[in-house]
């Protein structure tokens, strides 16, 4: 086994010390928040060196309190918790089903609109999220689907965007022979992809799962 030389230990030992104080700096502010969050209220307000200075009593009834008594037109924050959580699960089981449909069926089947269908997924890409928020919140209000979490969850089966990308490419690598040998078998077209296509994207899924579940969590 080859020896490590002097210069490269070294190097080693100094990226180790900028990383530890890099993860410390990352770590701050759940430390700035819990020690805030066990302050009391006074404490914390008239505190100048507030974001720094320990408690003088840990008031951990602050906790209950956020559970039990902060509420928003009568939700309160257990409720809101969970209808985060539905939002989650919905938005991400919608935005997967209807991205894994429309990428299988744009990269393996030949129509005319195919190639506009791709463009018009590689457009959208390019409009500001920003931009496009009022109007998706004017839609949503004049649909009447504000206070439905699963109503909600809809908006993202538009079939398109990163997902849409991710998932082309992946069942554009995947050979059609697979599919060729099933239907000499006398498989359906919906077989071959529930049960010859799908198996074989299971990465695929699973990353963009994991990444859209954390962009619906965060959705405001």
């Amino acid at each position: 086994m080859k020896s490590i030389d002097k210069k490269t230990k070294y190097l080693y030992g100094a990226m180790s010390v900028i990383f530890f104080i890099y993860s410390l700096s990352l770590l701050y502010p759940f430390i700035y928040a819990f020690l805030n969050s066990v302050k009391d209220r006074m404490e914390f307000l008239t505190d100048e060196n507030a974001s720094a200075a320990l408690p003088k009593a840990f008031q951990l009834s602050n906790y209950a309190k956020a559970f039990t008594e902060f509420n928003v037109y009568g939700i309160n924050f257990i409720q809101m918790f969970l209808n985060s959580v539905l939002y989650t699960l919905f938005g991400t089981l919608m935005a997967i089903t209807s991205s894994t449909l429309t990428a299988y069926v744009i990269s393996k089947y030949k129509f005319r609109i195919r190639g506009f269908l791709y463009g018009l997924a590689i457009f959208i890409m390019i409009v500001p999220i920003v931009g496009s928020m009022p109007s998706m919140y004017k839609l949503v209000s004049d649909l009447g689907l504000k206070d439905n979490v699963i109503l909600i969850s809809l908006l993202h089966g538009g079939g398109f965007g990163m997902n849409f990308i991710i998932l082309h490419g992946f069942f554009s690598g995947i050979s059609w022979s697979y599919a060729e040998a099933g239907l000499m078998d006398g498989a359906t077209n919906w077989q071959i992809f529930t049960k010859i296509m799908l198996p074989q994207a299971k990465p695929a899924l699973v990353a963009v799962g994991v990444t859209t579940a954390i962009g619906t969590w965060n959705d405001y």
